[in-house]
């Protein structure tokens, strides 16, 4: 996070647990996620979760995720809340690229 924030100027918009903060910078959100152990230390740490890497879509609203996901997800499971009330569902494209499709809301004031 220091690299993003320190480096390429992003600034924190949410962030909650140790383990993951959003980031924005000129209208672009950048959410980091801590997965599991770094693969370069030598180190045994235990993973502690898994997620997977993809590209976000950002949605104006809920509705917006709703009404996309009727449109193409039949075999898709459905969008829900996450721990950042953020909302939304995954899916591939066509070249099997993974995407969410997500709305993310305001930050509560008095957040960060």
């Amino acid at each position: 996070m220091r690299f993003y924030c320190d480096v390429l100027g992003f600034k924190i918009s949410l962030s909650g647990d140790a383990d993951w903060a959003m980031l924005e910078l000129a209208g672009t959100t950048l959410s980091l996620i801590k997965v599991g152990s770094d693969p370069k230390r030598s180190t045994s740490a235990p993973v502690i979760g898994t997620h997977p890497s993809h590209l976000g879509i950002v949605a104006a609203d809920r509705k917006a995720v709703d009404e996309i996901y009727a449109r193409i997800g039949k075999d898709l499971t459905p969008p829900k809340i996450h721990r950042d009330q953020s909302y939304g569902f995954y899916l591939r494209d066509p070249d099997d690229n993974s995407l969410e499709v997500i709305f993310i809301p305001e930050p509560a004031t008095g957040c960060c």
